[in-house]
């Protein structure tokens, strides 16, 4: 859970408390882990990757996300707040 983008697994407790969604943190988890995965995959084809590289070529594509997510939240101010209001009307 540690290396999961604060703003998805927000998005995800969100859905499962609101929405009553019983497969958020499942969906949260498995959309992360099938882009990490494309991104190791697409990597490895143009290089050789090391097992050892493995964890650190994780821990970027997270971090990558991570700003990604934050950009896009940026944008979505309005959204992001009204998302977050919900849980006190």
């Amino acid at each position: 859970m540690e290396i999961l983008p604060v703003d998805d697994l927000d998005i995800a407790l969100h859905d499962f408390v609101s929405k009553d969604d019983k497969t958020a943190f499942y969906a949260c988890l498995q959309r992360n882990l099938d882009e990490t995965r494309k991104k190791l995959n697409s990597e490895a084809e143009k290089f050789k990757i090391e097992e050892e590289d493995i964890i650190v070529k994780v821990g970027e594509c997270m971090q990558e996300r991570v700003k990604e997510i934050s950009l896009r939240s940026k944008g979505d101010t309005g959204l992001a707040s009204s998302t977050q209001n919900l849980g006190y009307y």
